[in-house]
């Protein structure tokens, strides 16, 4: 087709034309291109014939044809322009297919009638280019800034990347520093397409550095460009990516200065040439990505390290707090707000001052204010007010400062400690260290405890008042402490007017009655209304103002001594169990200072009574003595003739029974306090015991003119299951008493009574009676009611301590009364009542066999005294014995060999061989193996029977000897064998 002659100007226009950079095109109504420039060439990639002549639809894409066609139309006929023909962006077609970014401005002009349209056309590629990469910049930029974490950000990242440079997959990899190896954090694709093979296999995949395009580019540490990523050979997911129809690659590291922290890969269905400006754009992309990734790993690893530290600072049983430089305190831990109950809002700043204890504040502040103006470390002891019960306790606050890369502070980090405990501990351990020493310095207890008292007010109480259990088991006031002497005489007001005892339902009654401690931390109006008897009691025990209550007992050894009582009124405090362990702890050392007293002096007491019992011990054997060695220097010079004489001897018998008694009591009490008494339990008939006793002592009773009655039981068979022996010393220990202590003239009843149970014989007297005050002590052993030398009445004082042991072993019971001196004394004792029978005495020799008998026994005596050996020879010689006196066990032994004997008699204590030893070896003899054997010893505790009857003897009789007794034991056992002999 020829082309449109040009105007006047044809020339120019040419030359300017063929010299443009950009695109000059010329077209009729019909579209056709009528004229073109070489820069028309460059653009669209046709040489200028073959677009010369040709619709101008032919540079258009496809979809825009119609478009223009119908629009040029519409304009030649009404004159409506369906586009903007000043500058308009519209997508050229280039030769090869691809679309061709253009900026179009038309122009008209007309020519012999016809219209001819001119337009300009310049390549904006570039531009766009450009654009698109700034777009994709700030994407990134508005993605970084809107994103809280990496993984919140990456896939906005990769759709802000890839849909602003026309890349239809893209994954962003990062460098896990463990193992070294990058991992596929997130990848994007355009939504045209699904989720490629290629994605999954790189979510799945690492790359170690220099291993596959992302690895490439950590070894590099620069951007890379690739044509073609199906024609790489270090591309392990080659094959995947082209089964994606995904060719053109880049990837840039994500850089924080030269560390390396990840790779974005960038894929794309087209095959293009690098490009230098967007790998220049990707590179600061990479670093402001790296900048991101660092600086929210930093602000992680501070909101990590923050909240490590509220969580640290909330598990800490501690208050925890900081305070700006100036000293405004901004941050509480939990503890603070759980302790105090109060808010931050009520505490931020300085509103932590009505907290502290008033006396606290103006030292915490003063010291506060020091340490903020010096920057010195802040550390002091004050007391916080609980919320939970309203105390305050104390507390060790500290506080240092954290100071500035210029040493300016920054912030102060403080805590505060709950030392309370400590601190009670300590004042504590202070104040029974004190009370310790207190308490050891003296034997004198009562003053020692009213010192005591004084010191627990007000260290441990604003009360404190103490009780002793004294011997009548009533307890007594011993001391009271208060720092208001006008609060003292109130209680004592309340004592007089309302006195306690052990029945009471509170307070030390009940304490010292159950040896349990009481504690009271609130003492209640309702409680005093309780405990009060009347109004006036509930008015006074108001006035005592008391807040909590303690008592604990007194405690040694198993007895409760008193009670401690401690109280608060004034000071508010209220006890606890703490308050409770330091009260016991007090009372524990306090019994024992009150026990090792009282054992003191008990033992002051046993000392004088032991010095006043050997005093007059020594009193009781020489006045028997006296006249024994009298009389029978008398009776040896020949002084004496008949009644003389006979009077004589009857004073050396009485006097040696007397001295007799005397060792047997003491030898009884010592088997008492060792616990070796032993009681036989035998049928006794109680009527035969009480005459018994009763007509021993009546010759006394006679001598002085007293009348001794004696009512037995009216039933005659009332038996009693004990040893006889025993019993008549109970009676005859009572009776002797009652007649002693009588006056001569007087009368002496005694009176036996029984019913089912039990059996009572009780002995009453008109004498001198018992005074209160010893009444308790008269069973006591060594107590009399006068010690002095010049007393009434002998004796050691041990009679009544026997009866009361002997009448329990019996399982009875004696009891004392008396209406006081000089108005006489009752006794009474209990005993148990059995039903057995008494058996009949088994038959015995009649008198003849008796002196038949003893005419033909051989009896071998073996004494280490001479004159005891005679006595014993002429004793048994004049009522018939046949006797062998031995001086020693060899001289026995020796005797034994040569002749046979029917009973021995040996003494226990003699040289060379004693008495054990000496049985022994006369029972290895089979002549003497049977034969009866009687110890006659000196030696006569229980434990002295025992050995006796072990080593073969058959019978013990202790010295002195009474010869009847003798003769008597020795019929008992020669009897005893001979019916043994005739039954076998």
């Amino acid at each position: 087709m020829e082309s449109v002659r040009l105007p006047e100007t044809d020339g120019q226009y040419r030359i300017i034309a063929e010299t443009a950079s950009d695109a000059l095109i010329t077209i009729d109504e019909s579209s056709t291109i009528l004229f073109i420039n070489q820069a028309a060439e460059k653009i669209f990639g046709y040489a200028l014939a073959e677009m010369m002549g040709q619709q101008l639809t032919m540079l258009m894409p496809e979809y825009l044809r119609h478009l223009h066609q119908a629009g040029v139309q519409r304009y030649v006929e009404t004159g409506h322009k369906h586009i903007s023909w000043q500058a308009v962006e519209l997508p050229g077609l280039h030769k090869n297919g691809h679309e061709v970014p253009l900026e179009l401005s038309f122009g008209e002009f007309q020519k012999d009638g016809k219209r001819f349209f001119t337009g300009i056309i310049r390549d904006i590629t570039d531009r766009k280019r450009a654009e698109r990469q700034l777009i994709a910049q700030y994407g990134v930029t508005r993605v970084l800034s809107e994103s809280a974490t990496l993984e919140e950000a990456t896939p906005r990242i990769l759709q802000a990347v890839c849909e602003n440079l026309d890349y239809q997959v893209g994954a962003l990899w990062q460098i896990d520093h463990e193992v070294e190896v990058l991992r596929c954090v997130d990848t994007w694709h355009t939504p045209s397409i699904l989720e490629t093979e290629f994605e999954v296999i790189s979510k799945g995949s690492s790359f170690s550095r220099g291993v596959g395009f992302p690895g490439h580019v950590w070894a590099s540490n620069e951007p890379v460009w690739v044509k073609d990523i199906a024609q790489e050979g270090n591309f392990p997911r080659a094959s995947y990516a082209e089964k994606g129809n995904l060719h053109g690659a880049v990837a840039f590291p994500l850089l924080i200065g030269s560390k390396i922290l990840g790779v974005i890969e960038l894929l794309t269905h087209e095959i293009g040439e690098p490009d230098e400006d967007l790998l220049k754009m990707m590179s600061a992309v990479g670093s402001q990505i790296g900048l991101f990734i660092e600086r929210r790993r930093a602000e992680a690893n501070l909101q990590s390290s923050e909240q490590q530290y509220r969580y640290l600072a909330d598990a800490m049983p501690q208050i925890v707090w900081t305070a700006l430089p100036d000293g405004y305190l901004d941050y509480y831990n939990r503890r603070w707000f759980e302790y105090t109950g109060m808010t931050l809002e009520q505490t931020q700043g300085w509103g932590w001052q009505p907290v502290l204890h008033p006396e606290d504040v103006e030292k915490s502040l003063r010291r506060w204010a020091t340490a903020v103006e010096t920057g010195e470390a802040y550390e002091i002891e004050y007391r916080f007010r609980r919320a939970s019960d309203d105390t305050y306790r104390w507390h060790l606050v500290r506080a240092v400062p954290m100071r500035g890369e210029s040493g300016e502070i920054v912030k102060w980090f403080g805590t505060g400690t709950d030392i309370d405990d400590r601190k009670r501990a300590e004042d504590s351990l202070r104040f029974i260290a004190e009370a310790s020493e207190m308490l050891a310095s003296s034997l004198d207890y009562e003053t020692t405890l009213a010192n005591v008292a004084r010191l627990a007010v007000p260290r441990l109480a604003d009360w404190c008042v103490v009780h002793i259990i004294e011997e009548d088991s009533n307890p007594q006031q011993l001391a009271a402490a208060h720092t208001d002497e006008s609060k003292l005489e109130l209680l004592r007001e309340l004592n007089r007017r309302y006195p306690s005892g052990l029945d009471t339902a509170h307070g030390y009654g009940r304490v010292s009655q159950t040896g349990e401690p009481e504690l009271i931390p609130e003492i209640t109006d309702l409680l005093l209304a309780d405990v009060s008897r009347d109004a006036e009691h509930l008015k006074l025990l108001r006035e005592l103002n008391l807040k909590s209550t303690l008592c604990v007992p007194l405690t040694a050894r198993g007895r409760t001594l008193g009670a401690i009582t401690f109280a608060t009124a004034e000071s508010g405090r209220v006890y606890d169990s703490s308050s409770l362990t330091l009260a016991e702890d007090l009372a524990r050392r306090a019994a024992s200072a009150v026990d090792n007293a009282r054992l003191y002096q008990q033992a002051q007491r046993a000392n004088l009574t032991k010095d006043e019992f050997l005093a007059t011990l020594s009193h009781e054997l020489r006045t028997p003595l006296t006249p024994v060695i009298g009389w029978v220097h008398m009776i040896r010079s020949g002084m004496l003739k008949g009644e003389d004489l006979d009077r004589g001897l009857a004073v050396v018998e009485n006097s040696s029974q007397a001295l007799t008694r005397l060792i047997n009591d003491l030898l009884d009490m010592s088997a008492i306090l060792s616990g070796k008494i032993q009681i036989e339990k035998l049928p006794v008939l109680l009527n035969a015991a009480v005459e018994e006793a009763v007509e021993t002592v009546r010759e006394l009773a006679e001598k002085r003119n007293i009348n001794l009655e004696a009512r037995l039981c009216q039933e005659n068979r009332v038996i009693i299951n004990g040893d006889q022996t025993r019993l008549v010393q109970i009676f005859w220990n009572i009776i002797d008493n009652a007649v002693k202590f009588s006056q001569d003239g007087s009368r002496v009843r005694v009176t036996c009574e029984a019913n089912d149970l039990e059996s009572r014989v009780i002995v009453e007297d008109e004498g001198l009676g018992i005074a209160p005050e010893f009444l308790p002590h008269i069973f006591e052993r060594f107590r009399q009611a006068d010690s002095s030398k010049t007393r009434a009445h002998g004796g050691l004082g041990i009679g009544l301590a026997l009866v009361k042991s002997f009448v329990e072993a019996h399982g009875g019971s004696v009891t004392a009364e008396s209406a006081g001196e000089g108005r006489g004394t009752r006794l009474t004792v209990r005993l148990p009542r059995v039903a057995m029978p008494i058996e009949s005495e088994k038959p015995g020799v009649n008198r003849t066999e008796e002196r038949a008998i003893q005419n033909s026994v051989n009896v071998l005596v073996v004494e280490d005294s001479p004159d005891t050996l005679e006595m014993l020879r002429q004793t048994l010689k004049i009522r018939g014995y046949s006797v062998t006196p031995c001086e020693s066990a060899p001289e026995a032994l020796l005797a034994a060999q040569s002749g046979g004997f029917d009973i021995i008699i040996s003494d226990i204590g003699m040289p060379e061989i004693d008495g054990y030893e000496l049985i022994r070896r006369l029972r290895g003899l089979p002549h003497l193996s049977n034969v009866p054997a009687i110890a006659l010893t000196g030696y006569a505790a229980e434990q002295d029977i025992k050995s006796a009857l072990a080593a073969g003897f058959d019978a013990h009789i202790p010295k002195p000897v009474d010869p009847d007794d003798l003769a008597a034991q020795m019929k008992k056992l020669l009897t005893r064998e001979k019916l043994e002999r005739s039954s076998g």
